[in-house]
């Protein structure tokens, strides 16, 4: 690759800005996937499941083409929008929608997944001296993360979008500001209870 990352052959960013100051936090991780990709190593994926009737977080494997969506794809069909919205969730919000760290698309234009991409090391300086167990890794989480999860779920269920709002109806139609942190804390327990079912 002439940018020296593997993988990443069509993109809106050049060659050298993958290289750049908040760039290469986003493009290497890419590459990463991109190499996982073409060498067929699935990626760890945590999801939620119900095991002995609660929600628990089981740990999987998901091929890389799963997480780009690409179907028979090869990498070279590929094309990686850096810090770019992902126009077909757009439907789904009255207001303008940000942009999200990566886009997929192919090359005719079809979006295909947006992916936000975290970049960071384990373990952090304060667990570093618990046991392997307990260590963690510090996450930033951007209101567009917030925001394209959100739309992610609607996305994955919109067939079931009726009976999903009758689930959250009752507690979220009192709301009166989602900006007034005393007032959401005080509904996080309902909507919790929401989000479980």
């Amino acid at each position: 690759m002439p940018s020296g990352l593997y993988g990443i052959e069509n993109s809106n960013r050049s060659d050298v800005d993958h290289w750049g100051k908040n760039c290469f936090n986003s493009s290497f991780p890419t590459a990463i996937a991109c190499y996982m990709f073409d060498k067929n190593i699935s990626a760890i994926y945590n999801k939620l499941d119900i095991v002995d009737g609660k929600l628990t977080v089981i740990s999987t494997e998901i091929p890389i083409n799963e997480v780009f969506n690409s179907g028979t794809r090869t990498l070279g069909f590929l094309d990686f929008r850096f810090e770019s919205t992902f126009l077909p969730y757009q439907e789904y919000s009255f207001d303008g929608i940000d942009s999200i760290d990566l886009v997929v698309r192919d090359l005719a234009g079809d979006y295909l997944s947006p992916l936000e991409v975290k970049l960071t090391v384990m373990p952090t300086k304060e667990t570093s001296t618990r046991t392997e167990d307990k260590w963690g890794c510090e996450l930033v989480i951007r209101s567009a993360t917030t925001s394209y999860c959100a739309l992610g779920m609607f996305d994955a269920i919109r067939e079931e979008s009726a009976i999903v709002r009758e689930i959250f109806e009752r507690a979220c139609s009192t709301i009166q500001s989602w900006d007034n942190d005393f007032e959401m804390t005080h509904k996080t327990p309902d909507l919790s209870e929401c989000i479980n079912n």
